[in-house]
């Protein structure tokens, strides 16, 4: 009995230290859940939703990123907004017209039965895509205007953090530097909420989505990229990337519009003998002269 009450003694003894022992060990070795825990106890973590969807990231890259040199503050956070001013106004998008035509153009090339030269299917390619992208952006940019005319914030969708009201939208862009002049990288422009992205910036200056530093973001295509934001009111719902997108869409709508212009010109050649054509090879395809072929691969290149 007084050997049972021995072991006892002991194990009540000792138990403590192992377990401080093994928690200290664990802290050790796991800096970004200590940080974590730092983070719950001095900035209430638990009920601020921004902190809490930090619980998605990888535990080493949220240690990587503790360092001093690396955080955001309020100061160089609004350094970095745009005012509205310094982007072109609705003149600059695409008016009704302009959108029919598009319309009008890719439905007559995906609906074409006539063989196509590569150059100008890639450029149709290309002529979809930005269109599906432009008119995305439109639509967010559109709802978001709206619920600030009709105080329904709820309806705003935040693309970078997940569960979080948006009381005071912005657009987040990173944009790269060509010729002096700053464009948008594409499909950047997203929107959020400003003090819920500055509270996520201050704790981990990195985008919440792309795992890129706000302060010193990766390069685009080898060239010096920066991440800037303007805010989105009711008399300003815009975006750069919609302005450079409606000017890319209208040169490949130009040079789309000659190109059916020239196979409609054709068809009634076409249609004297359809099996071969449509069963030709490439050396027997129509010709495209020099100055066409040029007009069909910058637009199809551009942006």
């Amino acid at each position: 009995m007084i050997e049972f009450e021995f072991v006892l003694l002991v194990s009540a003894i000792l138990f403590p230290v192992i377990i401080t022992y093994v928690v200290q060990k664990f802290f050790e070795r796991n800096t970004a859940f200590r940080n974590r825990v730092e983070v719950f106890l001095l900035d209430e973590w638990a009920i601020d939703p921004v902190d809490r969807h930090l619980d998605e990231w990888d535990t080493e890259l949220l240690a990587y990123d503790t360092s001093e040199q690396r955080r955001m503050t309020a100061e160089n956070f609004s350094q970095l907004q745009q005012h509205n001013k310094k982007i072109m106004g609705e003149d600059a998008l695409l008016g009704k017209r302009k959108l029919r035509e598009i319309r009008y153009l890719l439905r007559q090339f995906a609906e074409s039965n006539a063989t196509i030269q590569p150059e100008l299917k890639a450029l149709c390619k290309k002529f979809a895509e930005q269109y599906e992208q432009y008119a995305s952006l439109f639509k967010k940019l559109q709802i978001v205007r709206s619920a600030l005319m009709t105080g329904r914030n709820e309806l705003i969708d935040d693309q970078l953090i997940i569960m979080v009201p948006v009381e005071n939208p912005i657009l987040v862009v990173k944009q790269y530097l060509q010729d002096k002049h700053w464009y948008v990288v594409p499909t950047s422009s997203q929107i959020t909420d400003k003090d819920s992205l500055l509270s996520w910036l201050v704790l981990r200056s990195i985008h919440p989505l792309h795992k890129d530093n706000f302060l010193k973001p990766k390069p685009y295509n080898n060239l010096p990229t920066r991440y800037v934001w303007h805010e989105l009111t009711q008399d300003y719902c815009l975006a750069q990337e919609l302005v450079e997108k409606a000017a890319i869409l209208r040169a490949q709508a130009k040079t789309l519009g000659n190109a059916w212009h020239e196979i409609k010109k054709n068809q009634p050649k076409l249609s004297q003998t359809p099996q071969s054509f449509f069963a030709a090879t490439d050396n027997e395809l129509p010709r495209m002269n020099d100055a066409f072929r040029t007009a069909i691969n910058n637009a199809a290149f551009s942006g």
